[in-house]
């Protein structure tokens, strides 16, 4: 999915809003590229692991406890499984993203293992955000049908 910076589409309008006579057919282009152009999301800040699926018959979701991916800037982030935690580098291009080296901390929680060992197992194999709106993003990895969602958590005001 390629993503078109809304700004650009903006500032063609507005430039099209400026001339002659032509100004109704720049505008008819204008508007139909507005209509193309789709939003560009961040995935800066806290999202909340939702759901996480290795394939049609393996998944968790996280219900009892707090995992989340947190995005501290535009090339680390934090994850929390309710026991241990992986942080690291990724850069996001376009909709591709890449992941640089991670540390893990490792103790034993009976409770919490098996979000922990599915995140690990899904988590290297991510290469593709999707996002749904601006407070779910999927991400899809190289593997079909194996995919981590989240959802954004909102701020508290």
């Amino acid at each position: 999915m390629k993503q078109i910076l809304t700004v650009v589409a903006a500032t063609a309008l507005t430039l099209s809003s400026c001339g002659s006579k032509n100004n109704s057919q720049s505008a008819d282009t204008v508007n139909d590229t507005i209509a193309e152009a789709e939003v560009v999301y961040s995935l800066l800040g806290k999202w909340n692991i939702e759901n996480i699926v290795v394939n049609d018959a393996v998944s968790v979701r996280p219900d009892s406890i707090d995992a989340y991916f947190d995005f501290k800037n535009d090339s680390a982030y934090v994850v929390a499984t309710g026991c241990n935690s992986i942080q690291g580098g990724y850069a996001l291009v376009g909709d591709s993203i890449k992941w640089g080296n991670s540390l893990k901390t490792t103790m034993l929680c009976p409770d919490n293992m098996a979000v922990e060992d599915i995140l690990t197992q899904v988590l290297p194999n991510v290469v593709v955000v999707d996002f749904e709106n601006d407070t779910v993003a999927r991400l899809n990895t190289s593997v079909p049908n194996q995919y981590i969602v989240l959802s954004k958590e909102q701020s508290k005001q």
